[in-house]
């Protein structure tokens, strides 16, 4: 797993990073020879607004980079957002690895307590087209319903964890419809 830590915001609720290292171990052992799970922006220190999120106050937001067919990392000396658009021309990069972000999405759903992950409509779309080819379709429904489609994240998905119980400051967000949204 690869932090971009230059930026401070690498602070999560012990639930979210917890999350992230069972999901890159495990995806690791998939993959072992692949590229690592890149982890954007978490939250600040303290929480509340980070520059340029709406959310991410909270300690239980987390940006990763989807994973690319040339296995290429995302160079330390680019901390600023993420580098590689994902859809381009409202078609999916052929660099998109597709059956390594489906297990992705899958994984993180195995270690985390997932509302939502924010993905591009585009790849939203080649997803659900992507879990009826290999027959996860019907195993996966809850998994492809929290994938929603949201504008700026065709460089990135964004994840989301329901509120833990003991977090009695947090509020809830609304629940996403019911079905897998294909």
């Amino acid at each position: 797993m690869r932090l971009f830590v230059d930026r401070n915001r690498g602070w999560g609720s012990k639930e979210l990073v917890t999350m992230i290292i069972e999901t890159s171990s495990e995806i690791n052992q998939l993959f072992p020879d692949k590229d690592r799970l890149q982890v954007g922006d978490l939250g600040a220190q303290t929480g509340g607004q980070i520059s340029r999120h709406g959310s991410h106050q909270n300690g239980l937001d987390v940006d990763l980079t989807y994973y690319r067919n040339n296995e290429r990392e995302q160079g330390a000396e680019h901390t600023n957002g993420f580098t590689e658009l994902m859809v381009k021309e409202g078609k999916l990069s052929k660099n998109f690895d597709i059956s390594r972000n489906w297990e992705l999405m899958k994984t993180l759903h195995k270690h985390g307590k997932i509302q939502r992950i924010f993905v591009d409509a585009v790849i939203k779309t080649e997803l659900c087209k992507y879990s009826k080819s290999v027959e996860d379709y019907r195993d996966y429904s809850e998994v492809l319903r929290s994938l929603r489609p949201y504008q700026n994240h065709a460089d990135h998905l964004h994840v989301r964890l329901y509120c833990p119980p003991d977090a009695q400051e947090c509020i809830a967000q609304e629940e996403v419809p019911a079905g897998p949204g294909c």
